[in-house]
């Protein structure tokens, strides 16, 4: 009897620990998450450092792991310029996951969060997803490079542009390949977002790199064909920024070898005096320019008004909210207003495009851009 106690006690013991400490077998080695309602793991590494001559690049499989490795790091995020300064890491590519069961036989639907520029809580709390949660679903938010240091596009082959999509991408394999091991299915992959994560969302629709990686997409509010979402050239934002760290250049090649040997938080820091922070054209996604090497795939080529017929064949939801891009109350009462004039005004403006692009036989991103 005291046996059979003693090994009731140990049992209890022994499920007490793996359920306060989670471990789960990935293809990098072991995780050891959290247990706090659900099953919660942070800063697990996806990428590896994107440090160096490597600061501009697609980012390198993460390395495994030497020993079990402690998913706890809720304070991880990418460097990124701040309206008082800046904030975060450099090498920074992790994720975070949150579900609500462990068990690789489950698989569970998985959600995948891309989140706003706006967005960027320094800690990340478990409210923002329980209610998904709770309906059984896992959810996994990716960092990924911001600003410069996402979106620097100058066509070289150590600055390509939208290294940022790229991280997202090398995200979103990592996901399938190991997804499973924490409940869910890879084969049921919903990506969504918000605001200019939300145009992100949109322009993964467009990549052949993303082909087979999710199957549902989600875009909140903005989408991939806004004015802000893409842009042709950020050369001369480059320019600018290297003329204030002392650096008269033009040529393409020069300018990356000057960003990759500044110190990032140097960047950053100019970004914000030079006050590029707001200005979302001056490093946002781009079209590459095509680079006859083995060792630069593009994300995309060509603008989303090009590619408009060729998006991912998948179901995807989109919408908007009352009062949509309405920034205050005196907007507002602008357009409430004025409503009769606007509409005509928007329906107009789409008709002259529609003709001048069948007349003149001019791409519609011609006359959009």
């Amino acid at each position: 009897m005291i046996w059979y106690l003693g090994a009731c006690i140990l049992l209890c013991a022994v499920s007490c620990q793996n359920l306060r400490d989670p471990r789960v077998s990935i293809a990098q080695g072991t995780v050891i998450g959290s247990y706090n309602t659900f099953y919660e793991f942070y800063g697990i590494p996806y990428g590896d450092t994107t440090s160096g001559t490597n600061r501009f690049k697609a980012p390198k499989p993460a390395p495994l792991f030497d020993s079990p490795f402690k998913a706890n790091r809720k304070d991880i995020s990418c460097l990124r310029p701040m309206r008082n300064g800046y904030k975060g890491v450099e090498d920074c590519l992790s994720l975070n996951i949150v579900t609500p069961k462990l068990n690789s036989t489950l698989r569970l639907n998985v959600l995948v969060w891309i989140k706003d520029k706006e967005f960027d809580p320094h800690e990340p709390e478990l409210s923002y997803y329980k209610h998904f949660v709770e309906k059984d679903v896992i959810v996994v938010t990716p960092n990924f490079r911001e600003s410069l240091l996402g979106f620097l596009c100058l066509g070289t082959s150590s600055a390509p542009g939208n290294a940022g999509l790229k991280d997202i991408i090398a995200a979103l394999k990592w996901i399938k390949l190991n997804i499973a091991a924490f409940g869910g299915d890879p084969e049921n992959v919903t990506v969504f977002g918000h605001g200019s994560g939300a145009a992100m969302v949109d322009l993964l629709t467009l990549s052949n790199m993303s082909k087979g990686l999710f199957q549902k997409a989600i875009f909140q509010s903005k989408n991939d064909v806004e004015s802000w979402a893409v842009t042709r050239d950020n050369s001369k934002y480059a320019i600018v920024i290297a003329k204030a760290l002392g650096h008269t250049v033009e040529d393409l090649e020069a300018l990356s070898h000057i960003f990759t040997r500044i110190s990032a938080p140097v960047l950053m820091a100019v970004v914000h005096e030079l006050e590029l922070t707001e200005n979302s054209l001056a490093f946002a996604p781009c079209m590459e320019r095509y680079l006859d090497s083995r060792d630069v795939e593009p994300f995309i080529l060509k603008s989303p008004f090009e590619n408009v017929g060729e998006k991912i064949d998948i179901p995807f939801m989109t919408g908007f909210i009352n009062g949509d891009r309405i920034k205050n109350n005196t907007n507002e009462k602008i357009v409430t207003n004025n409503w009769n004039c606007t509409t005509t005004l928007i329906v107009y403006t789409f008709i002259l495009i529609a003709l001048l692009s069948i007349v003149r036989n001019l791409e519609i991103s011609e006359i959009m851009l």
